[in-house]
């Protein structure tokens, strides 16, 4: 009589995952347990078909045994996640050590779960509840097999817990283990660990992918061309979404990552847009700025793929900048000395910066060959004011004596080479460089280093003070 009311729906389940531990919400099952209230409310109001006033106790007795029955075994699942119980305030958990059952007790406990009797029913789901995770294989199987509507229900929610709790001691068993070669059944840990590291962060960051990629996990990536392959399918699946409107998620711009770093040098050009793209942008471009915890583990991974990116290395530079990734400095010195930055002075200016906020001491004798070079970064113009001898200030002086004039400041290779140097080093940079600017992201501010296009004496005399100082 409740088949018009229980029919079965699309399973529905969202998951969410935060270092290590998983909730889950059943639609299916929330709908259930509204569909039988609404059937007792109706029934003890009369005001729906299910029985009349006159019913016997008798009969209102099984309708109320069948209706908590339903709603026990529906909410069996949520134990799954350690919520408190309104009888003891305490997680569930089920008492006494695993059990594994032969196929005739198996099957003649599946008997007792379609008992008419409520205490036979009830027995046979503890039973089931303390089944080893080795016989979920069985239980499956099983619950494909059954045709009662309660016994289902009552047996999902047995699997969902065993699963739940299968999972949730591999997490644990995996995160605090000291032994970096053991996998606990990851087996995606195997090829991970060899490019995000084998310390505890990068255990957490390789779990956050068990929930939209669970094969990556499980599975390792046994060679070069099985990763470049999960590669194209992740990047092909996150162009999908941007076409549909749809946002991706984190565990995408992860397993991307992953799969590239794995992938070696079988990478492409053809792939540098959908990463640069994914790695920018959210939500993956704010997990990188934000989630320093993992630091360990991404700044090598993202590493490794920007020194692939062949013709896109300021790009990279650009967005490890604007992530506050230290990587920036390796790209700035590899720009510096791979390319002729004289033919477009921006990218020194842009590896000046990098340098500035991510270079330490041992790396000012890289910069020392630009402290002579007088190539011109950029120029500007500014209006000025005029200079004023004394003896104008005490006399009155024609109109338009003290207009501003327009002069040309310069920034040129040396400035910035010096300006560097003297940081990394630990000078004070205030006497050569009063007008100097900090910026949040690129270290300083480029016009805040020019100087008069006709100050060649002030740059070559701040220079040679630099050289010789003890």
């Amino acid at each position: 009589m409740f088949s018009s009311f229980l029919s079965p729906v699309p399973h529905f389940d969202t998951s969410f995952q935060r270092n290590g531990v998983r909730f889950l919400v059943f639609f299916e099952d929330i709908k259930r347990i509204l569909c039988i209230l609404l059937v007792v409310l109706g029934w003890s109001q009369g005001s729906i078909g299910l029985g009349q006033a006159n019913q016997t106790p008798e009969a209102a007795i099984a309708l109320t045994e069948a209706t908590v029955a339903l709603t026990e075994a529906t909410v069996a699942p949520t134990e799954a996640t350690g919520a408190p119980t309104k009888a003891t305030g305490a997680p569930t958990k089920a008492t006494g050590a695993p059990t594994t059952f032969s196929s005739e007790e198996l099957q003649s406990i599946l008997k007792q779960l379609e008992s008419s009797e409520f205490a036979t029913r009830e027995s046979a789901s503890e039973k089931l509840s303390k089944c080893d995770d080795s016989m979920l294989p069985s239980l499956e199987r099983a619950a494909l097999d059954l045709t009662d509507l309660e016994a289902k229900i009552r047996l999902g929610g047995i699997l969902t817990k065993l699963k739940q709790d299968r999972i949730r001691f591999q997490m644990r068993s995996f995160i605090r283990s000291t032994d970096t070669s053991e996998t606990f059944g990851f087996d995606g840990w195997k090829s991970f660990s060899k490019v995000g590291g084998t310390n505890r962060s990068a255990k957490l960051l390789f779990l956050e992918l068990l929930e939209l990629y669970p094969d990556l996990v499980e599975k390792e990536l046994a060679s070069k061309e099985e990763a470049y392959a999960r590669a194209k399918a992740v990047a092909s699946k996150i162009d999908e979404n941007d076409g549909q409107l749809q946002s991706s998620q984190i565990a995408d711009g992860l397993a991307l990552l992953y799969c590239i770093n794995v992938a070696d040098d079988l990478f492409e050009k053809s792939m540098g847009r959908i990463t640069l793209r994914t790695f920018r942008t959210s939500p993956f471009g704010p997990f990188l700025s934000m989630e320093t915890q993992y630091r360990k583990s991404l700044e090598p991974m993202m590493s490794k793929w920007a020194f692939g990116m062949q013709d896109r290395k300021l790009d990279c530079m650009l967005l490890f900048l604007e992530k506050d990734l230290r990587q920036a400095k390796d790209l700035a010195l590899l720009l510096l000395e791979t390319i002729d930055v004289k033919q477009d002075p921006y990218i020194f200016l842009l590896c000046m910066q990098a340098i500035y906020r991510f270079g330490v001491k041992e790396d000012v004798p890289r910069l020392s060959k630009w402290l002579k070079d007088e190539t011109v970064c950029f120029a500007i113009e500014a209006q000025v004011f005029p200079d004023i001898k004394p003896e104008d200030a005490q006399r009155q002086l024609e109109p338009g004596r003290f207009a501003l004039k327009t002069e040309t400041f310069t920034a040129e290779f040396r400035d910035a080479a010096l300006l560097v140097s003297m940081h990394l080093s630990g000078a004070d940079t205030s006497m050569e460089f009063p007008n100097l600017q900090l910026h949040p992201l690129r270290g300083f501010r480029d016009e805040t280093i020019s100087l008069p296009k006709d100050a060649s004496k002030l740059r070559t005399d701040r220079i040679e003070r630099w050289l010789k100082r003890p």
